[in-house]
């Protein structure tokens, strides 16, 4: 665990050093400029915000993929019991810098009078943000060259896209011949469209805790499967 924490420290200051922690922070604005042109309630800024960290997540994933991805890390797995650790300091790492930008979306909100909220709501909103940072962290290893093996990461991304138009879509499908394909989907996208689109203050109790569990272990499904493709991945490192 030590490992862990000190190389996702290691992997924090390097992505500020490089610069490209840029990357996640500009979008973060971007979309918070965009998502709060007027005032909105507790509700939209809860489920704009999990929208906000999941792309800045994704988006620091792949940055600090194509980081790692050289010859020059191969001291770095070296030094480390196994490949695993390196994947879990990246998302130890994405989930702090994750914090940073939540804490900055939720300060301009408050401060610029874009939303009214209790400090209960920011409370139950803080662990739905969570667990879609670490759906998100755990999706973007799958995206990357760093974990693929066969190019499995275009496969990937194929499938996020197809099953993204897919949810889109779903009204059309159910009119339709798929109606048991779009009841598939929405099935299997439950968790975190329900961790998206639930009020600030969750009717039921058992509900908001379901639908983080779920996140949890979707995230947990989709870093086991990254950690078991890196550890049977050769690794051919790109310059």
């Amino acid at each position: 665990m030590s490992r862990t924490a000190a190389m996702a420290w290691f992997l924090l200051k390097e992505l500020a050093r490089s610069l490209l922690i840029i990357a996640p922070l500009a979008l973060t604005l971007a979309l918070y400029w965009i998502f709060f042109e007027w005032p909105g309630d507790v509700d939209y800024f809860a489920a704009t915000g999990g929208f906000t960290l999941i792309v800045a997540t994704l988006v620091t994933v792949l940055t600090l993929a194509g980081q790692l991805n050289r010859s020059s890390s191969a001291v770095t797995l070296l030094r480390l019991a196994r490949r695993s650790e390196l994947l879990a300091a990246m998302v130890l790492c994405v989930v702090v810098l994750g914090g940073l930008l939540a804490a900055l979306y939720t300060v301009l909100a408050l401060v610029q009078a874009k939303v009214a909220m209790q400090p209960v709501e920011l409370l139950l909103i803080a662990p739905r943000w969570l667990a879609l940072v670490l759906f998100a962290a755990s999706l973007g290893l799958l995206l990357t060259r760093l974990t693929s093996r066969g190019g499995s990461y275009i496969v990937t991304f194929v499938a996020l896209a197809l099953f993204a138009s897919a949810t889109e879509l779903r009204g059309v499908m159910e009119r339709g011949s798929f109606a048991w394909l779009a009841e598939a989907i929405a099935a299997v996208a439950s968790p975190v469209t329900t961790a998206l689109r639930e009020p600030a203050i969750p009717v039921s109790g058992s509900g908001y805790l379901l639908s983080i569990a779920g996140v949890l272990v979707f995230a947990a499904g989709l870093f086991a499967l990254a950690a078991w493709l890196f550890r049977r991945k050769d690794l051919l490192w790109a310059e």
